[in-house]
């Protein structure tokens, strides 16, 4: 009975809660815990705050990476400017002022010990001037940005360590210096074909090279009677000419591109104590994707331009030489780094290429007669056109372009792949030209060959040399699976031959062609006259051998020359009073282009 009381004495006793002093210490437990946390929060708060200085620090010296990065590797070759390393930590800097030394020895690395700075006391490009720009404050931490170009071996040959150091601080370091650096090494091997298309630190690439366009067309007379001495007596004029219409088309192609065309109409020139020029209307377009030049432009603007009929005039001794430049030439120039539909880029054809790769045209069209011609005192004043070529009716035209694919309208680069081919291409066209004129000749006057035979009907009014109908082309293509080259020509030579005129197709081929002397006699003077016709031939010669690595691979596509050449002497009886050489050259179609692999091709 006394166990069983006691149960129920137990059951009856209530459950009243805890105690003060346990509610105190459960409190002082929490409390204890809670503080914990509170430091370890702060704790987080300050390790994200320095993290995100951290990441700053480094975004900040990734794009001045970058930045050196993309500097030309010519530039990073300059270096750093010498009055700008003082006060430098990183830098041991020997007259600073000057000429100066410098070594790099970084404060965060000290296995870097005494690197030789490249310097100058020029300008550098950016970001390496200033080398150490102002400390810029971002979010009350105050950072400072330094970038350094120093030798890997001996030389520049070697290549350059590029070391960018950031450093900040803040109240979440204590006002203690933190030091976040960059290194990087870059090259630029030997073999890249040119700074102008491989202006970046990496390994060469695959070159490509294109020319097309006109060469060294004009009309020229010339004293031969000695060193500074007149055409003729009593006239101050020791030479003239007028150089033809030019255009040309320029592309290359590595790690960047590069465009230029240009186009020049006719120019007279005329020596006497000095030597004047009128005409020669010029223009031109680039484009490029070298950020360094500062002309990416895609696609450049058309220049276009035209000019006025102009002649040069020498006068002395009852005498006169005339010098005229055709007038309204008019000619445009296109270059773009991506060929598209409009503006249009255009072949020697004026077909309109387009597939985003550069291209570079350029068209002339004449307008006018370019000529010599000289009035002499001793025949009365009588004219005597020594030279003239007319206007054309079609425009020349060049161009230039890369072809990564093949092109089957336009025909360019047909079986072409990867990384493709590069065109070039010229078509002229000249309008009829003469050479060796005579003045009218009254009754009486006659012109008569070397055995005295008069000749006078059968030359009539006729020039000696007459070309009509002239027109030149050259194509050429260098790369992966180019097309065959090809140089044409065509029109119709006629010459004298002594007795009579013969003509001559001109084609591909060469020859040679005397003009007899023939004399004519007039009541004042006699003017004996005679020279040659040279026909040069057409031609494709290339160079270099599949694939092109080891070697550039070219070809020079020529049209070939056609030049005349007449010796004009004037004598009043026994006595020379007058003496020159009358030169007639058409020019030439020229396209050339290079291709040469990537080393590791």
């Amino acid at each position: 009975m006394p166990v069983i009381a006691a149960i129920r004495r137990r059951l009856q006793v209530g459950d009243d809660g805890f105690t003060i002093a346990e509610v105190l210490v459960a409190m002082i437990v929490i409390a204890v815990g809670l503080l914990g946390l509170m430091a370890v929060q702060a704790r987080s708060l300050s390790t994200v705050a320095l993290s995100k200085e951290r990441q700053t620090a480094t975004g900040l010296a990734s794009k001045a990476m970058e930045q050196l990065r993309a500097v030309p590797y010519t530039g990073l070759s300059g270096g750093l400017k010498c009055t700008e390393l003082a006060g430098d930590p990183n830098l041991t800097v020997v007259n600073p002022g000057g000429v100066c030394t410098a070594t790099f020895s970084p404060s965060y690395d000290t296995s870097i010990v005494g690197e030789t700075v490249v310097v100058t006391t020029g300008t550098p490009v950016a970001p390496l001037t200033p080398h150490q720009p102002s400390d810029t404050v971002i979010n009350a931490a105050t950072y400072r940005v330094r970038s350094y170009v120093t030798l890997v071996g001996a030389d520049p040959t070697s290549g350059f360590w590029v070391t960018v150091i950031a450093t900040w601080k803040s109240a979440n370091t204590g006002q203690k210096t933190k030091t976040i650096a960059l290194r990087s090494e870059v090259y630029s091997p030997a073999g890249c074909l040119s700074p102008t298309t491989h202006p970046f630190s990496g390994p060469c690439q695959a070159f490509l090279y294109s020319d097309g366009g006109s060469v060294g067309g004009s009309i020229t007379v010339d004293s031969d009677r000695g060193t500074s001495a007149p055409l003729v007596d009593g006239m101050t004029a020791t030479s003239g000419s007028v150089s033809l219409p030019d255009v040309s088309a320029r592309t290359q192609y590595e790690q960047a591109l590069s465009t230029q065309s240009s186009f020049l109409t006719s120019q007279a020139r005329l020596a006497e104590a000095s030597t004047t020029k009128s005409g020669g209307v010029g223009g031109s377009s680039s484009a490029d994707t070298d950020p360094a030049t500062g002309n990416v432009t895609t696609p450049a603007t058309a220049t276009t331009g035209t000019q006025s009929a102009t002649t040069l005039t020498s006068n002395g001794g009852g005498s006169r030489l005339d010098v005229t430049a055709a007038g309204s030439d008019t000619g445009s120039a296109f270059a773009t780094t991506a060929a598209a539909a409009s503006p249009a880029c255009t072949d020697d054809n004026a077909a309109a290429i387009t597939g985003g790769q550069n291209c570079a045209s350029a068209s002339l069209t004449p307008g006018g007669t370019s000529s010599l011609a000289l009035s002499l005192n001793s025949i009365g004043a009588r004219g005597i056109t020594l030279a003239d070529v007319a206007a054309a009716a079609t425009a020349s035209r060049a161009f230039g372009g890369r072809f990564p694919a093949a092109l089957a309208s336009p025909a360019h680069c047909t079986t072409t792949s990867s990384p493709g081919c590069v065109g070039a291409g010229v078509h002229r066209y000249v309008g009829t030209a003469h050479i060796g004129g005579f003045a009218s000749r009254n009754a009486g006057e006659k012109i008569v060959d070397a055995g005295n035979v008069d000749r006078s009907g059968t030359i009539g009014a006729n020039s000696l040399v007459t070309i009509t109908g002239y027109a030149d082309s050259a194509r050429s293509e260098s790369g992966i699976s180019p097309g065959a080259a090809s140089a044409t020509r065509t029109g119709t030579l006629v010459y004298w031959n002594g007795t009579g005129f013969t003509t001559v197709a001109l084609g591909a081929g060469a020859g040679s062609y005397a003009i007899p002397q023939l004399t004519a006699q007039y009541s004042g003077a006699n003017i004996v006259v005679s020279g040659t016709v040279t026909v040069t031939a057409t031609s494709t010669p290339a160079t270099g051998t599949s694939p092109c690595v080891t070697a550039a691979c070219g070809v020079k596509a020529s049209a070939g020359s056609v030049i005349a050449t007449l010796t004009y002497d004037i004598f009043s009886g026994a006595t020379q009073v007058g003496g020159f050489t009358v030169k007639l050259d058409l020019g030439s179609a020229l396209a050339a282009t290079t291709y040469k692999g990537a080393p590791s091709a």
